[in-house]
């Protein structure tokens, strides 16, 4: 196909569905589903081992409107892939993108995504956490109070991509790792009403990786266990800035603590800018041995409450 618009009725409350599968290949340039505040309701699934959904070049990926009363959906599950071009996939309010909830599906980003105020939903294993495969140098930005980010399982923020997420939106993972041994990440949260939820582990510099974590504005991270440049792989680093009123809450917290050259650092700066631990959770910091550094900056009034 050349380029693709369904579900674009603005009056009628059309129902669209397109389902690609049992190791069918769809090539096309952009796609556009229910992307004109439209009243109708467009559906392309991408489903069964070999089967695939293709954009060429700079090709761009627009699911659901702002306006509209109809909705987008591109789910794609059982082993289905979508592969999009190097130009811009954006989900708007009415749009979601589901990747492997029903079984296994693969996402792979090859240009920047914009979450206006839409979904993003990924399932992702230990074996698998590339489901949602964002492409090297490129970004994820989410916007809004409905605009969503969720991975249920692990994800690797890595390769030189960032994460940024404001006014209002929510990142929701299962185990995160920024930065490791395949590239560096960052995850920027800015702004009242923006959060961070991570279920289990937070590694932010990891295996030779460098990992930056910034939550500033009024934004809020909580996580589980973090852990800051906490490996003996060289060349790590790792850092976590809670700035300009940013709250983080967490268990335990532990920064380069595993000897090596590892580099940890944890700023804590502004009024109202606060790390708070919670329950009976342990702070390390350092390790008896090795070149690394460990460092925890508390300044301008920022406030760390360590565990009882």
């Amino acid at each position: 196909f050349d380029n693709i618009q369904m579900a674009i009725s603005p009056t009628d409350p059309d129902i669209v569905d397109v389902t690609i599968e049992t190791g069918a290949a769809v090539n096309a340039n952009n796609i556009d589903v229910a992307a004109f505040d439209a009243a109708a309701t467009g559906t392309i699934t991408v489903t069964g081992t070999g089967s695939t959904l293709t954009q060429a070049g700079a090709s761009e990926l627009v699911v659901g409107s702002n306006l509209g009363t109809g909705s987008g959906t591109i789910d794609i599950e059982s082993g289905g892939t979508l592969t999009t071009g190097t130009g811009t996939t954006t989900i708007h309010a009415t749009g979601r993108v589901n990747v492997g909830i029903v079984g296994d599906g693969t996402f792979n980003a090859n240009g920047p995504v914009v979450v206006d105020g839409g979904r993003l939903n990924a399932f992702t294993s230990s074996e698998d956490p590339d489901r949602f495969n964002l492409a090297a140098g490129q970004t994820v930005t989410a916007s809004g109070s409905t605009g969503r980010v969720s991975i249920v399982g692990p994800y690797n923020l890595t390769r030189g991509t960032t994460f940024e997420f404001n006014t209002g939106a929510e990142f929701s993972v299962g185990l995160l790792d920024v930065g490791t041994s395949n590239g560096d990440g960052t995850l920027i949260l800015d702004g009242a009403g923006t959060e961070l939820v991570v279920e289990v582990v937070t590694a932010i510099g990891n295996d030779g990786g460098t990992g930056n974590v910034m939550v500033r504005n009024q934004a809020n991270a909580s996580f589980d266990s973090l852990f800051v440049a906490d490996t003996t792989a060289a060349s790590t680093v790792g850092n976590l800035s809670v700035e300009t009123g940013g709250t983080a809450n967490t268990h335990g917290v532990s920064i380069a603590t595993q000897g090596g050259d590892a580099s940890g650092t944890l700023t804590i700066d502004g009024a109202s800018s606060t790390l708070t631990q919670t329950g009976a959770s342990t702070l390390e910091i350092g390790s008896a041995s090795g070149t690394g550094t460990a460092t925890i900056n508390v300044q301008k009034s920022g406030v760390v409450s360590p565990g009882a």
